[in-house]
């Protein structure tokens, strides 16, 4: 896989001498990944199939969905390659070793995750044909359904990040490996890479499209789901997310040259009364649907029986 990888910086033109430091980030992202899917799989006891596909295409995107009866993600390097650039250029990195520095590579990993767990929502809530009415006007079913999967995105980094099963395994490959300074660290990073993530897919994938809704709010919605998770002894933790969504907000209104962020810092008013008076209902609809889905109810069951 390394070779596919540094193949496909060559073809990102990705300098040369930032290779090996590219490709320690992608490594420690992957294997957020791959830990994540690999408990995933062991919860579903075999009685639902699940993959995930590493693949080093020239495409961006990642992509998840049911294929001859497997649940798959295709997930693409790309997107960690071009997300790392983003991270480099938002921040005007003079150096690339600097992108080790724990806290970048932390938040980086993060975004990443979240990125993942958006396309692990699709495959749990079995968003697809039979939940998503294409023929509902103003493609607010698609809507509906990427503010499902962005909503227990973030609910997912914090169950997944903080609940027993891999959290140990989790906190250590972002450099969190002392027990008692994890939360307050977590929590603030956590906020801003989900901001910093929205940002980057806003201006490098979904700035024409009307899948989702507009950046700000998406944010708000992913957050949402991250402090819907959070557990009463970790309530105190909420400003310092916050906080990481403020940091990230200040610094893109700082350094707003030509108006580039304008579109992402706006609040849109007319959206948040879409969510509230159609997205919602639609959503609401489409989960009466998904929760007959293949894996959705193998998880129950194991849930119930537990």
């Amino acid at each position: 896989m390394k070779e596919e990888i540094l193949g496909l910086m060559w073809r990102a033109n990705i300098d040369e001498s930032k290779h090996e430091v590219y490709y320690k980030i992608v490594d420690r992202c992957l294997k957020s990944i791959n830990t994540i899917s690999d408990e995933f799989t062991a919860k579903l006891k075999g009685d639902a199939n699940f993959q995930v596909v590493i693949k080093t295409e020239d495409v961006i995107s990642p992509d998840a969905g049911t294929a001859f009866g497997t649940n798959l993600i295709i997930f693409q390097v790309k997107l960690i390659l071009e997300y790392i650039k983003f991270y480099e250029d938002f921040y005007s990195i003079s150096e690339v070793s600097l992108l080790l520095d724990n806290q970048r590579v932390r938040r980086i990993i993060l975004a990443i995750t979240v990125a993942f767990l958006h396309e692990m929502t699709h495959i749990i809530r079995g968003h697809d044909s039979t939940t998503v009415d294409a023929s509902m006007p103003d493609n607010l079913a698609v809507r509906a359904s990427e503010t499902d999967a962005d909503f227990l995105a973030g609910l997912q980094l914090y169950k997944w990040f903080v609940g027993p099963a891999i959290s140990d395994s989790l906190m250590n490959n972002i450099a969190l490996t002392q027990e008692a300074i994890r939360p307050p660290i977590f929590f603030r990073d956590a906020g801003c890479a989900m901001t910093l993530l929205t940002l980057f897919f806003f201006e490098k994938i979904n700035s024409k499209s009307n899948d989702y809704h507009c950046p700000s709010l998406r944010n708000i919605i992913l957050m949402s789901g991250f402090m819907c998770g959070v557990d009463d002894e970790y309530d105190m933790f909420i400003n310092l997310f916050k906080a990481g969504y403020e940091e990230i907000i200040k610094w893109a209104t700082d350094h707003n040259v030509n108006g580039i962020y304008d579109e992402f810092l706006a609040i849109s008013a007319s959206e948040y009364s879409q969510l509230e008076q159609e997205t919602t209902k639609v959503l609401e609809q489409q989960r009466v649907l998904t929760d007959n889905s293949e894996v959705w109810k193998v998880l129950f069951s194991h849930a119930a029986k537990a």
